[in-house]
């Protein structure tokens, strides 16, 4: 290998494991954040197609090391067929992410329940509609919870609303049932059935089951409770209610910090997919930079392959002559 090129695309490989090694580990972290399983449209398949093209990046830059460290000829060509499918899936990524943080940071809202929302937004309205029939049944007779002992002066949302909602919970005190998971079985399939009756339930649907465990992992992250829409009219007693409690997760931590999930979630995750993006818009260029260095290298050892035997050739053909001319 010309030494010179070498070294230029050893460098290359480098900048391109620790950008995406380093968008691996943004992503493995809050990929229970950012992995929508509960969706039944295309947003549930965004975070694990980030995590294996950063994956794939990764793995491909390791061969690119092996390769160029040590000289590698023989895989070479392998290695070239796998940085083009990396590099095309970290340009994928790279303008994906990019484009998606400008957007939030244009239009204000478009990620969040600050717009209307249509097409497969409306999957946020079917949260609002579980949530609500959800709130409206923990902390009831029928499924009593444990809500006291909250410190409601230091709580920056609390008003002569929040604490009529705190006084209809605490009417239903009771030490076992500290998240809603802990209700009867006929309390759970109530708050699912209710929700699936639903008309607006029809388009987009969410599995209840294991939007359960996404959101209580939002409670714990953020703080946070409810999702859009935290105010409602009760389907049961047509009360105006209020969702200030944690439903998933363990409701002795207290009154959440924040109120609707998905306003902290949308003022987060920008930032986040613009890190991701620039991460692996710089692994992507020197991806490319790296794949014309690979294919010049292949190039060189391909002629040095051609030329060998002929210049044995035209040596035997000289000593031939030679011999001739001798006799």
């Amino acid at each position: 290998m010309n030494k010179n090129i070498s070294l230029f695309g050893l460098v290359s490989i480098i900048i391109i494991l620790l950008c995406s090694i380093t968008s691996l580990v943004l992503c493995s972290i809050d990929f229970n954040v950012l992995y929508a399983k509960w969706s039944s449209s295309y947003y549930k398949y965004l975070a694990p197609c980030s995590l294996a093209s950063t994956s794939f990046c990764v793995f491909v830059s390791l061969i690119g090391l092996l390769v160029f460290l040590f000289n590698l000829n023989g895989l070479l060509l392998i290695f070239i067929i796998l940085l083009l499918f990396s590099t095309l899936a970290s340009w994928g990524t790279a303008v994906i992410s990019i484009m998606g943080g400008r957007i939030k940071h244009k239009h204000h809202g478009t990620l969040g329940c600050q717009t209307e929302l249509t097409g497969v937004l409306q999957i946020f309205e079917n949260i609002d509609i579980y949530l609500m029939y959800v709130n409206s049944l923990f902390c009831t007779p029928n499924c009593r919870c444990n809500f006291k002992g909250f410190d409601e002066e230091s709580n920056i949302f609390l008003n002569e609303d929040f604490e009529k909602e705190i006084n209809i919970n605490e009417k239903y005190f009771e030490e076992k049932n500290i998240k809603f998971q802990y209700c009867g079985s006929s309390i759970k399939e109530e708050a699912r059935n209710r929700y699936l009756e639903h008309p607006k339930a029809a388009k987009y649907p969410i599995d209840t089951k294991k939007f359960q465990k996404y959101y209580k992992k939002l409670e714990k992250k953020f703080k946070c409770t409810g999702w859009c829409k935290t105010a409602y009219r009760d389907p049961y007693t047509m009360d105006n209610r209020y969702i200030i409690k944690y439903l998933f997760s363990d409701i002795r931590n207290g009154l959440p910090h924040h109120i609707g999930c998905m306003n902290k979630i949308s003022s987060w995750l920008p930032h986040f997919v613009m890190s991701t993006g620039i991460l692996m818009l710089i692994a992507s260029f020197f991806e490319t930079i790296c794949l014309i260095i690979s294919t010049m290298l292949l190039g060189n050892n391909d002629d040095n392959n051609y030329y060998e035997p002929n210049d044995k050739n035209d040596d035997n053909s000289l000593e031939k002559d030679k011999n001739i001319e001798i006799n």
